[in-house]
């Protein structure tokens, strides 16, 4: 027996052996290199590249700029010129980002011709300076540029190592992989295809949800956890994004930003991460309200390939609504659980209701207020079977696990901090009936001003309507199906059309935010909708395909194949387009004007320069994102610092280690007085005590609620078994 374990582990322990080996090499680097930078004109220069005294030219300094924007990490940089003097290259951003060492001396050949150098945090349009100051002659050929180098190679064969472990063992103890797992498993993998690339493209909310990944990284750098504000956003001034946008499901990617991952890779690997938790979560969801394996596999399939799901990913870069639709099946199984089943399976409901909540609030209270018409339509059905205490108790346990993001976000909603400018007129953004018709590609001709044939794919697609004729086809001409899933097919496909008929000119935005006094202009986009028959649709068409094919198996093939020809346009042209964020490089910093103090300028944050009042000598000054140490040194009776960090609630600076006030001046930038003499100053984000009391009760909650639905599951499994 244990040579037959050991024969069983010995694939494992070689290929883990061969993995960490590579990763010990730097044949696992991954690097990017500008090798022309001049000749390609990645920088610029309006002056001469060629000097020579002898030709009447003089000693001048030479400047270089660029539009490149790099991430923090160390940098290469070679040249290729001839000299017979000893000059000095200079770097620069628009930013005033930290870089160290700045200049460098330049020797003649045959010298060493590069030299390293380290951005300490992002830096927005590198440029340099070359001061000819020595020598008769200067002849600039080229400039080489390597980026820091990146463990993105190194993850990968960790996680193909971690996978192909995973599937041995359990295929040495007898675990067997159903047929329909590989259907699904090329329904992720053709959804994921454009991940697999280097580049991402920037179309609605790339630079935005970039931001938010390494606001992220910097908070948890700085010890935060939760992250409440960090110091990335505005040049390092700090935001208070994640109060107003949950970051709950982003924390392990911005770990990999921690660990030498590039952001490109990251995002990527969000990307990938979503196809797999909305295929999986459409699956059990289907599973458990269909009680079918093969309806399942067609809705699963359906709805990872669902054209509009992957345009949120892909061509909006909506990341906070992407993450709403992974987790939207494991509410709707919350729902029709307590609704319509067994009312015992409420933790789902629960657990639907956060993970939304926690992704993107627009979304759930798209679906909060669905849950509110619903109540009232069933309000006999669920007091008759005494379903109302379910909802309750459901209800409750959400409310709780959400406080650790609520309380935050009233606290500085009673400061004036807020989603200031998020409100649009919804009616602008309505599509045209025919628009939900197209095929993946918004390709069909518009004058240019007509606004409601959007440029890009906001459409059902043609295999959900597909699907929902089909069933409704199949629900008229068979009498035989189940009375349950007849009005669960019902239920979806009507459910699924208020959702279109949302998203389109007929649907009476104007007069609905009149009547609403503008509160549903929160919603800012009609087509935002299209959420609702993306996931309701998937979920009735699955029987149309099955019925019509009268073959689950088939009807799985089948949908795979029509899914992925009419994706294809969204997954090749439209995700190519406008791919402006190659790897190496970087987003600007966010300037919005939401979510910032009131009387806040945004956009007056290119210098990080500390300003102390006459008298007042800085030494010693580290910032790293919002965290502040300096030295002060003052020869009065006393002086003041203001430090380029947005005064939000929350901050805690101290004095030679005692807690000291501090007030917001200029830009409401945190300032602090100081005394005659030496002083130790420290400036760090800590939050509130009271919100440690609130995350410690959410976290309780939580861990009550999976216990709650672990004893739920052992009771349900002994009532009934799901048949294949």
């Amino acid at each position: 027996m244990p040579s037959k374990k050991w024969k069983q582990l010995l694939p494992v322990a070689l290929v883990w052996i061969v993995v960490l080996s590579l990763c010990s090499t730097h044949y696992t680097n991954k690097t990017r290199l500008w090798a022309n930078l001049l000749t390609d004109e990645i920088v610029h220069t309006d002056d001469k590249t060629s000097l020579d005294l002898s030709s009447g030219d003089s000693y001048t300094q030479l400047k270089f700029s660029s539009q490149l924007i790099l991430p923090a990490g160390t940098y290469r940089f070679q040249w290729n010129l001839d000299c017979d003097g000893i000059n000095t290259l200079r770097f620069f951003t628009d930013n005033d980002a930290l870089i160290t060492p700045q200049s460098f001396e330049i020797y003649p050949p045959p010298h060493e011709n590069n030299v390293y150098f380290t951005l300490k945090t992002d830096a927005e349009f590198l440029g340099f300076t070359i001061d000819f100051k020595d020598g008769t002659f200067l002849n600039l050929r080229n400039f080489r540029l390597y980026s820091p180098v990146y463990n993105d190679t190194r993850i990968t064969l960790l996680f193909i190592a971690a996978l192909f472990s995973f599937f041995w063992l359990c295929a040495c103890n007898g675990r067997k992989i159903h047929p329909s797992m590989l259907l699904l498993a090329g329904a992720v993998i053709y959804a994921s295809i454009p991940s697999f690339r280097d580049n991402i493209g920037n179309y609605h909310d790339t630079r935005f949800h970039i931001s938010r990944l390494w606001n992220l990284a910097y908070g948890l750098r700085s010890g935060q956890f939760p992250v409440r504000c960090a110091g990335y956003s505005y040049n390092g001034y700090g935001a208070v994004t994640s109060v107003f946008y949950p970051d709950l499901f982003l924390y392990p990617f911005a770990v990999l930003l921690l660990i030498g991952a590039s952001t490109n890779y990251v995002m990527q690997c969000i990307f990938i991460c979503l196809n797999i938790l909305s295929c999986l979560f459409m699956y059990d969801c289907a599973k458990n309200i269909l009680k079918d394996r093969w309806y399942a596999v067609v809705s699963s399939i359906l709805y990872t390939l669902a054209i509009y799901r992957l345009t949120d990913i892909y061509v909006r870069c909506a990341l906070g609504e992407a993450i709403a639709f992974a987790f939207l099946p494991l509410l709707i199984r919350g729902i029709w659980s307590v609704w319509f089943e067994d009312k015992n399976a409420w933790p789902y409901l629960t657990l639907g209701v956060c993970a939304i909540f926690f992704s993107h609030m627009l979304t759930v209270l798209m679906f909060f207020l669905g849950m509110v018409f619903m109540f009232a339509f069933y309000l006999p059905r669920l007091l008759r079977e005494k379903r109302i205490f379910s909802l309750f108790k459901a209800g409750c346990f959400a409310f709780l696990i959400c406080l650790t993001q609520i309380i935050p976000m009233i606290d500085y909603l009673k400061t004036g901090v807020g989603p200031t400018g998020l409100n649009e007129v919804v009616s602008r953004t309505v599509l045209s009936p025919a628009q939900l018709f197209l095929w993946g590609n918004g390709e069909m001709p518009a004058p240019p001003g007509d606004p409601t044939l959007s440029k890009f794919p906001a459409e059902i697609g043609l295999p959900l309507i597909i699907g929902v004729i089909l069933s409704a086809y199949s629900l008229l001409t068979n009498n035989e199906t189940a009375q349950k899933n007849r009005q669960n097919i019902i239920r979806f496909t009507v459910i699924g059309t208020l959702g279109a008929f949302a998203t389109t000119t007929f649907f009476p935005w104007n007069y609905l935010s009149l009547f609403t006094n503008h509160l549903s202009d929160f919603f800012q986009f009609a087509w935002r909708f299209l959420i609702i028959p993306t996931i309701f649709f998937s979920l009735s068409s699955s029987y149309g395909y099955c019925k019509i094919l009268q073959n689950g198996e088939k009807a799985a093939i089948f949908i795979l194949i029509l899914s992925v020809i009419m994706v294809l346009p969204t997954l090749s042209t439209q995700t190519r387009f406008n791919d402006v964020y190659q790897f190496g490089e970087s987003a600007e910093m966010i300037i919005q004007k939401e979510y910032n103090i009131p009387g806040t300028n945004a956009e007056n944050v290119r210098s990080r320069a500390v300003v102390s009042t006459e008298g007042v000598e800085i030494t010693d000054y580290v910032k790293d994102g919002n965290t502040i140490f300096c030295s002060a040194d003052t020869d009065k009776d006393g002086g003041q610092i203001q430090f380029p960090l947005f005064g939000f609630m929350g901050y805690q600076a101290e004095i030679n280690g005692k807690i000291v006030p501090y007030t917001l001046t200029g830009n409401n930038l945190i300032t602090v007085d100081v005394n005659q003499g030496h002083s130790h100053i420290s400036i760090r984000y800590v939050g509130k005590a009271i919100w440690r009391l609130f995350d410690l009760l959410s976290l309780v909650s939580f861990l009550l609620l999976i216990i709650l639905m672990n004893k739920n599951l052992i009771t349900m499994r002994c009532k009934r078994t799901i048949p294949d």
